[in-house]
């Protein structure tokens, strides 16, 4: 995607959750502690937080802003991890007051069986388990009921396809 919009002129810039900045090493850190849900969803949200910053000034300077996973993947994800009746609400109006919206979410949907087949590294997360991924996916799913800015996508597809649809709708979207 980033090349589709290099190619049309457009300064991109690539970028992620968590950030390679010290509270993203420091939510991948607890990750893989298995630390309490609550510190990690409290890491998280300071992570996002400073990275809220630097999207705003990248926005400001005409950029397009790409991110592989943002504020609904902690929800999903911290959501099923806090476990609690409306776990998904309380993210998101936590985060209201300095999170930066997308303007459009695409939602890779793929059965968690098989995107743990696709898993490249031996070592997985204490979250990368199909249950586990099934209630992360349930959650992402209810994001996407109330968030018109959310184009899912059947990731089970090739690529090429994927691309071509996430293309499309961005074309869309330009006009």
């Amino acid at each position: 995607m980033a090349e589709w919009f290099r190619s049309k002129g457009t300064n991109v810039i690539l970028t992620k959750e968590p950030t390679d900045t010290w509270l993203g090493l420091a939510v991948k850190r607890a990750i893989e502690s298995d630390i309490s849900p609550w510190t990690e969803t409290f890491l998280f949200m300071a992570d996002r937080s400073q990275h809220c910053q630097s999207i705003r000034r990248w926005l400001v300077g005409g950029n397009v802003v790409i991110s592989d996973r943002y504020s609904d993947s902690c929800y999903a994800y911290q959501g099923a991890r806090l476990g609690f009746e409306g776990a998904l609400k309380w993210l998101s109006s936590t985060e209201d007051r300095f999170v930066v919206r997308p303007d459009v979410t695409f939602l890779l949907l793929l059965d968690p069986a098989i995107a743990l087949e696709r898993l490249e590294r031996k070592t997985k997360a204490v979250f990368e388990n199909a249950p586990f991924l099934q209630r992360v996916q349930e959650n992402y799913l209810a994001i996407a009921k109330g968030e018109k800015r959310v184009v899912t996508i059947d990731a089970a597809k090739p690529l090429t396809a994927v691309l071509g649809q996430i293309t499309s709708h961005v074309e869309g979207l330009l006009g």
